[in-house]
């Protein structure tokens, strides 16, 4: 998936200059990047509640501190790198552990926050699609129709996934393995908060977006869609895949040069910025943890 969106990218950028690009950065408005800062930082508050309402289900409880820095760093970390469950989930387990939680607790807390993602990415689709399914359509070539059965079968099936944890078992063996299915309530407010990280996230780059005519809803849709084709492609960041995705649907709306320079002032701030702070923050830890060994 990777090399295919490598060579979608390629074929996109084919408008996009250097100096064009250039020019597009310096254009950029001071008050729209400390506006992406602060969207940024607000985003990041947001993803603690789910390292917070994951060690609720795992029934952990490391000091808040730490719980803190694991979901920062294990965020920051796990967006750059890539393989977000696993560079994320090894961050987690670094941390956590070092305060007594044991190893299965921490997976279980690994293994929540990507379900999370996954379920609130999804309906975070669903519902816009069920908003914007003609605007996605015309973006993309879809068939209307496909669009809206699309969403239906998504919402359909999140109305199941709470059925089922709020009526059905509790527990359930899959092999050797035993499953909990948190609260219904836990769900909802993970889908909430998935989704706020989305819509948050979404707009840090529409921010920085020239006028293309694709209103906000619909960009959520868009950003949600190739942010989930990213996570998948397991490229750092997502790179090319997300870019492409992105590119596609309003890069013809507006000019390509501002949109390019949209999506690399995007990754700096969102992605680079906060893996230069996590890396430090981890430094530190691991620094302070050898003294006291010492």
């Amino acid at each position: 998936m990777g090399g295919l969106a490598v060579a979608a990218l390629r074929h996109l950028l084919h408008d996009v200059s250097y100096r064009g690009l250039i020019d597009s950065l310096a254009a950029m408005s001071s008050w729209v990047i400390v506006a992406v800062l602060a969207a940024t930082a607000v985003d990041f508050v947001v993803l603690f509640a789910n390292d917070f309402g994951a060690l609720r289900y795992a029934r952990a409880a490391p000091p808040v501190t730490s719980t803190l820095l694991a979901s920062f760093c294990g965020y920051a970390l796990g967006n750059f790198i890539g393989f977000g469950a696993l560079s994320g989930g090894a961050v987690r387990y670094r941390i956590y552990s070092a305060v007594g939680v044991s190893p299965g607790k921490i997976a279980r807390v690994t293994i929540y926050i990507a379900t999370a993602f996954g379920i609130g990415a999804v309906e975070t689709i669903g519902l816009g699609l069920a908003f914007r399914a003609h605007e996605i359509a015309q973006l993309y070539g879809i068939p209307y129709e496909s669009l809206r059965l699309i969403a239906v079968l998504i919402l359909a099936a999140t109305a199941a996934v709470l059925i089922a944890c709020a009526f059905g078992r509790q527990r359930f063996r899959l092999g050797p393995v035993t499953i909990e299915l948190p609260s219904s309530g836990l769900v909802l407010v993970q889908i909430a908060v998935t989704m706020v990280d989305i819509v948050v996230a979404s707009g840090t780059l529409w921010l920085l977006l020239p006028a293309t005519g694709v209103d906000f809803v619909a960009f959520v849709v868009i950003f949600t869609a190739a942010l989930s084709l990213g996570v998948l492609s397991h490229t750092p960041g997502g790179i090319g895949v997300f870019d492409a995705a992105v590119l596609y649907a309003v890069g013809t709306q507006g000019s390509p040069n501002a949109v390019a320079a949209a999506l690399v002032t995007y990754r700096a701030i969102y992605f680079l910025l906060p893996f230069a702070i996590a890396a430090v923050l981890l430094a530190a830890s691991e620094l302070r943890r050898w003294l006291r060994r010492q």
